[in-house]
C-alpha cells in the first residue's frame, strides 16, 4: 500500500512538473515520502505484528494513520485541480479516484480506518468538483457520492465477513488451548506461556516460579466414587486454585489431576513458600462430591527460573523432582534443591 501511494505521488508530481503548480506539488509528494518513510521504518521497528497479535493501541494508530494519509490525499484536488491544465486535471481524478477506493478497500478489515482514510478524500474531491460551477463537474460530483455510498457498503460487507471468520478462529484457537474440563489452559497453553516467561526472562532478567501440583490420592477417590466425582473434584479445585492465585499468575491443566502454574516475579523461597501455601490450603476444605464432603491433599514441586534451570525442560525437570519429594514426604510443599 505504502508503495502504491509513492508510485501515484511521483504520477502526480510529473504531470505537474512543468506548470506553476509545481513548487506546491513537491513540497506535497515530499510530505507523502516522509509520512511513508515513518509508516515503514515503525513497521519495521514493531517487527510488522498483525493478525491475532493486534491491540487496542494498534488499531487507534492504524485510524490515526489512515486518517493523515487520508488528509494528505484530499490536498491535491482541493490544491491543483482548478489551476491545472486538462491533462494534468485527468490525471487528478485518476490517481484520486484510485487511491481512494484502493485505499478503502485495503482498510477494509478495519472499518473505522477506511473511513478515515475515504472520508477526507471523498469529501475533497466533491468539494472541489461543486466548486467548478460547471454542470459536468457537479454531475461527476454526484456519480462520486454514489460510488462512495457503494464502496462504504463494500467495506462494511468485508468487514463483517472478516470478522465473523476471524471470531471462529479465535473460538477454535481457544478451544484448542482450553481444557475442556476446567476452563484452564491445557498444556500446549502452558508450555507457550513457559516459552513466553523465559524469553522475557533472557531479555529483561528476573525471575519467576514454576511450580507442579499432583493430587494425593485422587486414583482411590475416581475408583471409589467414580469418574464423574472425580471430574467435579479437578473442577472444584480448579476454581479454588485460581482464587487463591495472583492476577499475574498463569495456571494450567496438564493431563489428569497434574496442574502446573507460573508465578511472575518470584525469586527467593519466601515468596515461593507464601505462594505455595496458598496452594495447599485451598484444599484443606472439603470437596463436596455429590452431596458428600471429600478431603483431598495436594502435593506441590516447584523450581526458580533461572536458578534452578534457563529452559523449559530443566524447570520441569527441576519441578518434578521437587514434587516427588514432596510426596515422599506425605505431601505438602518442596522447593528443589540441587544435589550437593
Amino acid at each position: 500500500m505504502m508503495a502504491a501511494n509513492l508510485g501515484n505521488a511521483l504520477a502526480l508530481l510529473a504531470a505537474l512538473i512543468d506548470t506553476p503548480l509545481a513548487p506546491r506539488a513537491a513540497i506535497w509528494a515530499a510530505l507523502m515520502f516522509l509520512f511513508c518513510g515513518f509508516l515503514y521504518v515503525r513497521t519495521r521497528r514493531r517487527g510488522g505484528a498483525g493478525g491475532s497479535r493486534a491491540t487496542a493501541g494498534a488499531s487507534r494508530r492504524a485510524i490515526i494513520n489512515a486518517l493523515l494519509l487520508g488528509l494528505l490525499w484530499a490536498a491535491p484536488p482541493l490544491l491543483f485541480f482548478h489551476a491545472a491544465r486538462p491533462g494534468a486535471q485527468l490525471m487528478i481524478v485518476t490517481l484520486t479516484a484510485g487511491t481512494l477506493f484502493g485505499g478503502a478497500f485495503a482498510l477494509s478489515r478495519t472499518p473505522l480506518a477506511a473511513a478515515a482514510f475515504a472520508l477526507p478524500v471523498a469529501l475533497a474531491s466533491a468539494a472541489t468538483l461543486l466548486a467548478g460551477a460547471d454542470g459536468d463537474l457537479t454531475r461527476l460530483a454526484i456519480v462520486l457520492c454514489i460510488y462512495v455510498a457503494v464502496l462504504g457498503r463494500g467495506v462494511l460487507v468485508e468487514a463483517a465477513r472478516f470478522r465473523a471468520q476471524f471470531l471462529a478462529q479465535t473460538a477454535a484457537e481457544h478451544q484448542a488451548r482450553t481444557d475442556p474440563l476446567t476452563g484452564l489452559p491445557n498444556r500446549r497453553a502452558f508450555i507457550d506461556a513457559m516459552e513466553r516467561e523465559l524469553a522475557r526472562m533472557r531479555r529483561h532478567g528476573g525471575s519467576f516460579l514454576l511450580l507442579c501440583l499432583d493430587f494425593d490420592g485422587f486414583k482411590l477417590i475416581n475408583d471409589d466414587l467414580g469418574h464423574l466425582a472425580g471430574d467435579e473434584l479437578l473442577s472444584q479445585a480448579a476454581e479454588r486454585m485460581r482464587a487463591a492465585l495472583r492476577g499475574t499468575d498463569f495456571v494450567g491443566r496438564l493431563g489428569g489431576d497434574e496442574f502446573a502454574v507460573i508465578a511472575t516475579e518470584v525469586g527467593c523461597e519466601d515468596s515461593a513458600r507464601l505462594l505455595a501455601a496458598r496452594i495447599v490450603a485451598c484444599f484443606e476444605a472439603p470437596f463436596d462430591l455429590e452431596g458428600r464432603p471429600v478431603h483431598c491433599a495436594v502435593s506441590v514441586g516447584g523450581a526458580l527460573g533461572p536458578r534452578h534451570g534457563g529452559d523449559q525442560q530443566a524447570l520441569f525437570r527441576s519441578a518434578d523432582l521437587a514434587l516427588y519429594q514432596a510426596k515422599a514426604q506425605g505431601g505438602g510443599w518442596r522447593l528443589f534443591e540441587p544435589a550437593a
